[in-house]
């Protein structure tokens, strides 16, 4: 890795929610994946979240899958209430040539990054898992996604995936995300976004955000 991209990326710690851990990334093994399967709204039900695990709440994230020489591009729209004002970011996903064709492995976010760093680690009709994680020289960052269908699955279901998310190697602090008194997904999707008015150039770098007036 260029000095300037683990300066980046050290940078980044400062602006996003990770996990930070001593040792290089595991190598993750993804399922294969399809648009009608993953696409759509994912509820977060459960996440790694240490600097905002009580602020933002309602979260949600929908996934767009489109292919481009038939590699997957995956647009990952998420939205959270912060206890004022729902805000929202986009980030962009890609393969490369390299990589299992339809697979669940991608590189997210910045243009610098050139290893795969999100992984989708399983998939069904109500559950998806996922999981980011980025090398920064002899530390890891590291965040995850237990995602439904709907905002309270079943407590037996859920706690399958809990167990299923340790087994594929991935054993981090999990937070429960509140989905009480949450706007409908639909109506918050019909409103006019604008971008925030900061500018921060590690945000700028890895996705675009934007709150609903």
């Amino acid at each position: 890795m260029h000095l300037v991209e683990t300066a980046i990326l050290f940078l980044a710690l400062e602006s996003l929610c990770f996990s930070l851990g001593l040792g290089n990334c595991p190598e993750m093994e993804t399922v294969h994946i399809n648009d009608e399967s993953f696409k759509g709204v994912w509820f977060e039900v459960e996440k790694m979240d240490n600097a905002h695990k009580h602020r933002r709440t309602c979260s949600f994230a929908e996934f767009k899958l489109f292919k481009n020489d038939n590699l997957w591009h995956l647009t990952i729209n998420s939205t959270s209430f912060t206890g004022k004002k729902y805000e929202s970011m986009d980030m962009q996903a890609r393969q490369t040539p390299a990589m299992e064709p339809d697979r669940g492995t991608f590189i997210a976010g910045s243009k610098l990054q050139r290893e795969p760093n999100f992984f989708i680690l399983y998939n069904d009709d109500l559950f998806a898992l996922t999981y980011y994680c980025q090398d920064l020289a002899f530390v890891r960052t590291e965040r995850a996604w237990i995602m439904s269908r709907e905002r309270f699955p079943d407590s037996e279901r859920l706690a399958a995936m809990e167990t299923k998310l340790k087994d594929l190697g991935v054993d981090l602090e999990m937070t429960m995300v509140d989905h009480n008194n949450c706007a409908r997904v639909e109506d918050l999707q019909g409103l006019k976004r604008r971008e925030l008015e900061h500018f921060d150039l590690l945000r700028y770098l890895w996705h675009e955000e934007y709150i609903f007036e």
